[in-house]
């Protein structure tokens, strides 16, 4: 026990005192600046939230355009919709049935379509003069003088909704809102997001309470692992949990030797210092171990990364697969976004497999999928292989009203493919065709479970498929018929 005693003295004598003070300096340092990359860590993902959603918006804006190009009235972001010609003249608002009609009156002026690049494909966002709202110029084609006009539909959205959708959107307590000219305080963690593809962004600041309260536990933290083993050395003094002791010590000194070094003319001090030096090595050693395990979890990590991207596309097609497409309806359901399911049978593929080969087959799947995408050039549309000959098409936004015009123009599109021609059998004594049987449901009209929309366009294209098969035959009984 004496000796004991008279090693804490050593250690004491050494710089222990030092020691503690730079320990507490220590860890107020580490814990304000490992709150900090956790707040910083919040915020990102928070910003990445953000933008997602705000491409889910832009994805809803542009269905409820065309929308109500074809007579829709429903509309839940779009205000104020009109026509405006590469002059700055805009019109009154009309479906594109009645454009003839809006295109005869002006109505009022906007020049901001000068600003707006030629040739431009794509929606394009601008914020109004007062900071209101967002205008959206949709570019289009008009039949008008006999000839085909390049235009814009013009429609308003107020910025409130997408301040408003972005505050929905943050935990409760954590982050807050500031406006883009706040001043920023030192203690406040902060990032700007911005709502791509809106031109609007907004600050996001920890909240301050939040901030001081991780503080406080992390500081406790250190204090409770800098005083523990100053308790513990107390009781182990008295004569308890002597079998440890010595661990305890030679951690000390461990320690002690990176704040001080002095010389020794003891044997038995260089014996210690000498332990100690070995421990340096091994705990260096083992550093080198641990950078080594680590860059092999990072080589680990991007290789799966890598395996599970092309896990996701179908390796025939280059299409996603029907994994990509039930992740991409869980994303849909949990914004609240609403979409329409196609569901699509190739009919008349099984006879080209068996009679040409599966190299035809495959042939036929491929051109199928490039018509498919062809057919499907929205950004927000997601077309997909499901298995098999089988497709599915995912759309933002209800389609029930134009369905019949959608899977109408895809049958001629698909029935438009020379199989004979494109496997290599002009000479064949038969014409081969291929169509397709269509089946369409809406979430959440149709449903309110995912499963059950997809669930639901499969029965719609089988009975479609049972219907056409009627239809064929009965077309074939009445040409028998008729040559009789």
């Amino acid at each position: 026990m004496k000796q004991t005693q008279k090693n804490f003295s050593d250690i004491q004598a050494r710089g222990a005192g030092v020691f503690l003070v730079v320990f507490l300096i220590v860890a107020s340092v580490i814990s304000f600046w490992t709150q900090r990359s956790n707040s910083l860590a919040l915020l990102e993902s928070t910003r990445q939230i953000i933008t997602e959603y705000s491409r889910n918006l832009s994805r809803q804006i542009d269905t409820e355009i065309e929308m109500s190009l074809l007579g829709g009235v429903e509309r839940s972001l779009i205000e104020d919709l009109s026509y405006v010609d590469l002059q700055g003249r805009a019109y009154k608002f009309q479906p594109m049935k009645d454009v003839s009609q809006a295109l005869k009156n002006i109505v009022a002026e906007d020049k901001n379509v000068f600003a707006i690049p030629p040739g431009t494909t794509k929606t394009v966002f601008k914020l109004s003069g007062d900071n209101n709202n967002i205008i959206a110029y949709k570019p289009l084609l008009i039949q008008r003088k006999q000839s085909p006009e390049r235009m814009f539909i013009r429609c308003i959205i107020p910025a409130g909704k997408l301040r408003l959708a972005v505050g929905e959107l943050l935990p409760m307590g954590a982050v807050k809102v500031a406006s883009a000219s706040g001043v920023v305080k030192i203690v406040d963690v902060y990032t700007e997001a911005k709502l791509e593809p809106f031109p609007i962004s907004v600050v996001l600041m920890v909240a301050r309470g939040f901030f001081w309260k991780r503080m406080a536990l992390l500081t406790l933290v250190f204090l409770v692992l800098l005083y523990g083993p100053v308790i513990v050395y107390k009781e182990m003094v008295k004569g308890t949990y002597t079998n440890i002791f010595e661990d305890i010590q030679n951690i000390m000194y461990l320690v002690s030797s990176y704040t001080s070094v002095e010389n020794t003319d003891s044997e038995k001090d260089l014996e210690a210092e000498n332990m100690v030096l070995q421990k340096r090595m091994n705990y260096k050693e083992f550093a080198i171990l641990a950078k080594a395990l680590e860059a092999m979890r990072y080589h680990i990590k991007s290789s799966m990364s890598l395996l599970k991207q092309r896990s996701a596309l179908d390796p025939l097609t280059y299409l996603p697969n029907r994994t990509a497409f039930q992740n991409e309806i869980s994303n849909c359901v949990k914004s609240g976004i609403p979409f329409s399911v196609m569901f699509l049978d190739l009919d008349g593929f099984k006879q080209i497999n068996d009679e040409l080969g599966y190299e035809a087959g495959n042939e036929t799947l491929k051109r199928v999928s490039q018509v498919l995408q062809q057919t499907f050039r929205r950004q927000d549309d997601l077309v997909c292989r499901y298995g098999g000959d089988e497709f599915v098409v995912l759309m933002l936004g209800d389609i029930s009203k134009v369905a019949d015009v959608i899977a109408t123009r895809i049958r001629e599109n698909i029935e438009a493919i020379d199989v004979n021609q494109l496997v290599g059998a002009e000479y064949a004594d038969k014409q081969y065709r291929v169509s397709t049987s269509i089946g369409i449901a809406v979430f959440p009209k149709d449903s309110a479970n995912a499963d059950e929309v997809v669930q639901l366009a499969d029965e719609r294209m089988y009975k479609d498929k049972v219907q056409r098969k009627k239809n064929r035959g009965s077309s074939n009984v009445a040409e028998v018929e008729l040559r009789l």
